[in-house]
């Protein structure tokens, strides 16, 4: 299901950030992890630093609306250039209060 590749980018999150992840799958030939929101930011630095993974360009953030499920999703795409991988984040946060940490310290136009 995964490449070898992105088995270690799995495995380098989940060495550091086991207690973060909720789920991992592979949609549209993207690696999809759903994280916990506490260290969302702090886990997307990571993976912009950490030579293993060097997800160093943000390509997409958006918010997504599930209105029958009372929740609010933040996704971020992150591409490591030199490898061409991509890889998917996800957080889901409550309706009545979808509030999460800025990426602006990471990335700069991530606001």
């Amino acid at each position: 299901m995964f490449t070898p590749e992105e088995e270690k980018v799995i495995s380098t999150l989940g060495e550091k950030y086991a207690d973060q992840v909720l789920l991992t799958e592979k949609l549209y030939d993207f690696v999809t992890i759903t994280l916990r929101k506490d260290k969302i930011t702090e886990v997307i630095e990571f993976l912009r630093d950490n030579p293993a993974t060097q997800f160093k360009f943000l390509t997409t953030l958006c918010g997504i609306h599930y209105p029958d499920l009372g929740q609010i999703a933040v996704m971020y795409q992150l591409h490591n250039m030199h490898s061409g991988m991509r890889i998917r984040l996800k957080t889901y946060l409550p309706q009545d209060n979808p509030s999460v940490a800025t990426l602006t310290k990471v990335f700069p136009g991530g606001n």
